[in-house]
């Protein structure tokens, strides 16, 4: 994109034009909503191993045909990483080490779905949702998103201006780029 026009919705390319207010004014939060659905969406598994019991039919069922070793510790370790890792990632907390977890435990349940077929619907639960997780979670780690709206981002753009600038202080720098 040019840098006159990044950030910027183009109304000639959506199917509903009029739409394109909206677009433009959620743009800028759209990394917070991905990343907080992403981590929302993994909070339930985590609390139904932890505290519903599902953790010994998930080391039962799941982690000992894969052959890991102590499974249920291992159950466990997922509920935790699920329950309080999908809050920290829901709130921007520790994001891409979380993605990364997430990233690894989603391509081990593409490959668990992987023999019951592509859709989700099928018995047992296909590949097509933990695939679609697994990419999302990767686009996190790898900074693939665009990441307006959060510190670092702006910490970078300070950093940008002042080097741009080296006389120019904080505040100004902050003021300057809004």
């Amino acid at each position: 994109m040019n840098a006159g026009t990044e950030g910027t919705i183009d109304t000639k390319r959506l199917i509903f034009p009029a739409l394109g207010g909206l677009y433009q004014s959620i743009a800028p939060y759209s990394y917070a909503i991905i990343r907080f659905c992403a981590g929302a969406i993994v909070i339930y598994h985590g609390y139904m191993k932890l505290f519903a019991g599902f953790a010994g039919p998930v080391a039962q069922n799941v982690l000992t045909p894969l052959g890991f070793p102590r499974p249920l510790a291992w159950a466990y370790f997922l509920g935790v990483l699920e329950f309080f890792g999908g809050a920290a990632l829901a709130v921007g907390f520790l994001t891409r080490p979380l993605a990364l977890m997430f990233t690894v435990q989603m391509a081990i349940v593409t490959y668990w779905h992987a023999g019951n077929g592509y859709f989700f619907s099928s018995p047992r639960g296909g590949w097509e949702f933990p695939l679609l997780l697994t990419i999302l979670y990767a686009a996190i780690c790898s900074d693939l998103l665009p990441r307006r709206r959060t510190l670092r981002c702006r910490s970078h753009d300070r950093q940008r201006v002042l080097e741009h600038n080296p006389s120019q202080t904080v505040v100004n720098a902050v003021t300057a780029r809004h």
